[in-house]
């Protein structure tokens, strides 16, 4: 009976890591971060060296993914930094995940904001308009 239990134990983490290796990172660990900032500072200033010291100290920044579903791959490309599209793909960078908008890396030539992070701020405008044009009453306020 243990073994059984073991055995489908085994068959379902197997599972679990063959979905999030076709997948790629899931979107509920994607958000902005000191970590995200600094990699985007360094991609985007083409600071190879440097990207490429913190990648030996910390190999698993490069599955870092930002609130808007972008990572390391996806800026280089958006800045045209060559080398280092090259670098992050030797490291094991996956050209095949999407982010927030459904784009790949290699889909993305252009800086600029994506379409998840203009939704998402019409919608933060909207609650403050709303939250704007609530109850207010002269009378309620002392000047």
């Amino acid at each position: 009976m243990m073994m059984k239990l073991l055995f489908a134990t085994l068959c379902a983490l197997l599972v679990c890591a063959s979905a999030v290796e076709r997948k790629g990172t899931n979107q509920h660990l994607w958000a902005d971060s000191e970590q995200t900032t600094t990699l985007w500072r360094l991609i985007s200033s083409n600071s190879k060296d440097e990207l490429k010291t913190l990648l030996d100290d910390k190999p698993q920044a490069l599955f870092t993914r930002s609130g808007d579903g972008r990572g390391p791959l996806w800026w280089a490309y958006e800045y045209g930094q060559d080398d280092i599209v090259k670098l992050l793909v030797e490291a094991g960078a996956n050209e095949d995940e999407e982010d927030a908008d459904g784009k790949k890396p290699k889909d993305v030539r252009t800086i600029g904001r994506t379409e998840y992070e203009k939704k998402r701020q019409e919608e933060v405008e909207a609650e403050l308009n709303a939250a704007d044009e609530g109850d207010y009453d002269e009378e309620d306020y002392d000047y």
